[in-house]
């Protein structure tokens, strides 16, 4: 008994990142700020708001709700995750009447009691009644034609995105397939379809979406990619009120080698004649390293990324990126060290201590496990779900005293009833572990 209870735990706390369980003389910027710390953003006069996911968004969609725009989404995922129908009033009166900081709150990424997910956002948005119709520009690598109907309602309805009758009221159309989603009309787009709109518009944005379509410098080079998506909205010349975009890191949606991105989409958004220019000398130079990691000149991208890291210190992408370079060339101390800045500019950043205690997990190097562990929960310490990952490695190590300390800490927070049901149970359970315990404990490596 002791034993499944606690592969569970320990295979629920690997889903740390999960939503459910962003002038004429342009430079790259990133967040300084750290993410666990930045207030929600308010609506404000700005074009274009940059997020960490669209839970963030709600309180800007609905400072335009009056004028019943159309929302067109640019993301992987739809983020029609229906709410759990008990909870569903409740999270309406707080969308449509709160505090902005408070909707993104009780949607926060590993928050042991939420009342959402991110990814139900735009749902809940349709149900608000903010928007007249949904727009959904999926990121699909094939022509438009090879789409097929019964394909796309058998995975959406089978990922529970779209209810039976919402899957079966979608056809197809002269440009994509239409439906409607609790009762707002919604249609699917393949990106060279993106439609003429009349009326209001607010575009959303997903770096889920560039991922999608990304492959490599090779064959789709990542600024040409976004240049030309954005080249085709310019064209469109919707009445767009206003753009959120989300970063998606925390869901696990988007890698973080692309939240570079998030900047300077927001830059193109807000500068849209700057498309049509060269890109600025920052960005060029970080092309040209991606490009030459296509073919493995690791010595090169290292130096490249170390020149651009002495010249723009603040720049939290380049940091990371010259951390892969590093590791890439077997310089672990010094990679670490350039996660470690990466990190200090944007915490996010620290997420990639996860997969790195993984490695070390699987190379049987429990202390440096533990170590990544640690640092991860260090930088993201409003995350029980990051913590809950240090619980498997506490049991490889047999060190039960802290595991039992933990779990005790963890199984005292307030565990939402609806989405974690057994977690204080299984928690509670774990703080009492003891020797005799292990005895029938055969970790699974």
């Amino acid at each position: 008994m002791f034993r499944s209870i606690a592969i569970v735990i320990f295979l629920l706390g690997l889903c740390a990142c999960q939503d459910a369980a962003q002038n004429s003389a342009p430079a790259p910027v990133t967040a300084s700020a750290s993410a666990e710390e930045q207030p929600a953003q308010t609506p404000q006069d700005s074009l274009v708001h940059r997020l960490e996911h669209p839970a963030e968004a709600l309180p800007i969609w609905r400072a335009h709700a009056a004028q019943r725009p159309t929302l067109v989404l640019f993301s992987q995922d739809p983020f029609l995750l229906p709410i759990p129908e008990k909870l569903e009033r409740e999270a309406l009166e707080l969308i449509r009447s709160a505090p902005p900081v408070n909707i993104a709150d009780r949607a926060a990424p590993g928050r042991p009691d939420p009342l959402f997910f991110p990814s139900m956002s735009v749902r809940l948005a349709l149900q608000a009644g903010f928007f007249r119709e949904l727009i959904w520009i999926i990121p699909s690598t094939h022509e438009p034609d090879q789409l097929e109907l019964t394909t796309l309602q058998q995975q959406l309805t089978g990922a529970g995105l779209l209810g039976k009758n919402e899957g079966q009221s979608l056809h197809a159309v002269s440009r994509g397939f239409a439906g409607t989603v609790d009762g707002s009309p919604f249609r699917i787009v393949h990106p060279e379809q993106m439609p003429e709109l009349e009326g209001p518009v607010i575009t959303h944005f997903d770096l889920s979406f560039f991922g999608g379509l990304y492959r490599n410098e090779v064959k789709t080079p990542i600024h040409e990619l976004v240049r030309e998506i954005l080249l085709q909205v310019r064209g469109k010349r919707w009445d767009t009120f206003t753009t959120t975009l989300t970063a998606g890191n925390r869901s696990g949606r988007v890698p973080l080698e692309l939240r570079f991105l998030a900047e300077r989409l927001a830059f193109w958004l807000n500068n849209p004649a700057q498309l049509d220019a060269p890109l600025p000398a920052p960005w060029q130079e970080h092309a040209q390293a991606l490009y030459l990691a296509t073919f493995l000149e690791t010595e090169r991208v290292a130096d490249k990324l170390t020149n651009l890291c002495v010249e723009h210190p603040h720049e939290a992408p380049f940091h990371f990126d010259r951390y892969r370079a590093l590791r890439a060339v077997k310089q672990g101390g010094q990679a670490l060290e350039a996660l470690e800045r990466a990190v200090s500019l944007d915490p996010v950043y620290a997420l990639e201590y996860l997969p790195l205690a993984a490695t070390a997990r699987n190379a049987g190097r429990l202390d440096k496990a533990l170590q990544m562990q640690k640092l991860a929960e260090e930088t993201l310490p409003n995350d029980p779900l990051i913590r809950m990952r240090r619980i498997g490695l506490l049991l490889e190590l047999e060190q039960l005293s802290p595991l039992r300390d933990i779990a005790q800490q963890l199984s005292r927070l307030p565990w939402s009833k609806t989405y974690y049901p057994a977690k204080k149970d299984q928690l509670f359970s774990l703080s009492k572990i003891t020797k005799n315990d292990l005895k029938s404990f055969a970790f699974q490596k």
